[in-house]
């Protein structure tokens, strides 16, 4: 049973110690599907000014010059370079996208006390203390 001063607790914890972010580059395995908070960085062969470094935002549509917004959530690396090299053909002859992933270090919250699974937890927004 969570009381009031294990509420304020972690209340505390997550405002002291999760609003500490860092981009850091990570390994992806070639499945992996891009999500809310990881960082991509384009890069277009031939065309720097194009290059974007962005945080996915949480609805995952991300906006790059002479395209437009474009949704990048739930795609590969792989899959991703191919949807921005089409439409990026309508501007430039034979684009060479490259998509590279990062991982924005997630806000954690610490949960300690007398609870079922204490320890840190990945900060969503979404959930509330009960479903911890």
């Amino acid at each position: 049973m969570i009381n009031t001063r294990h509420l304020l607790l972690w209340i505390l914890t997550a405002v002291l110690l999760g609003n500490l972010p860092a981009i850091a580059q990570i390994e992806t395995p070639s499945g992996y599907r891009i999500r809310y908070n990881d960082a991509i960085e384009i890069s277009i062969f031939g065309n720097p000014e194009l290059g974007k470094q962005a945080i996915v935002p949480p609805d995952g549509i991300v906006s790059f010059a002479l395209i437009g917004e474009v949704s990048v959530i739930d795609l590969t690396a792989r899959e991703l370079e191919k949807k921005l090299e089409m439409q990026y053909k309508e501007f430039l002859v034979n684009p060479v996208v490259s998509v590279s992933l990062g991982t924005f270090e997630p806000k954690k919250v610490y949960i300690i006390g007398e609870v079922n699974n204490p320890g840190p937890f990945p900060y969503d927004s979404t959930r509330t203390l009960a479903d911890y």
